[in-house]
């Protein structure tokens, strides 16, 4: 899908693949879409001094543990965003036009399944990365 590295999390702890591959630099900009503290403060370490990290992510806990000392430090720019900010319509064009990739579509399920759907991306089983409920 166009990256130019890849991370296996599960035999590569994020931070240290991100850092060796950037000679220590970090990255520019970091999107931060699973919305746990862990990965917002992941973000905040692996994000290159001045940069910048865009939270995505609805983070469930009220107040989270974000380590806002090291952000400073990095003098990070902290961005948050909106995920639909009303873009349905531009997001489906988009899909019908074919110009997403569809290899996050991992699931169709149909409206019946909805509650699965959202088990299956609240808990991140069955090798899911993005459900289509179809409504018929």
């Amino acid at each position: 899908m166009g990256a130019d590295v890849t991370i296996d999390t599960t035999s590569e702890k994020l931070v240290d693949a991100v850092l060796e591959s950037t000679r220590g630099r970090g990255v520019d900009r970091v999107i931060e879409c699973a919305g746990s503290a862990e990965t917002v403060n992941a973000g905040i370490l692996m994000c290159r001094p001045g940069g910048t990290v865009m939270l995505i992510g609805i983070l469930s806990e009220l107040n989270p543990k974000i380590d806002i000392h090291t952000a400073m430090n990095k003098e990070l720019r902290l961005q948050t965003l909106k995920r639909s900010n009303h873009r349905a319509q531009e997001a489906l064009d988009m899909m019908s036009s074919g110009r997403l990739p569809t290899a996050l579509l991992t699931h169709l399920l149909p409206l019946e399944e909805t509650p699965k759907a959202f088990d299956m991306m609240a808990n991140y089983t069955d090798g899911v990365g993005k459900v289509v409920v179809e409504i018929k």
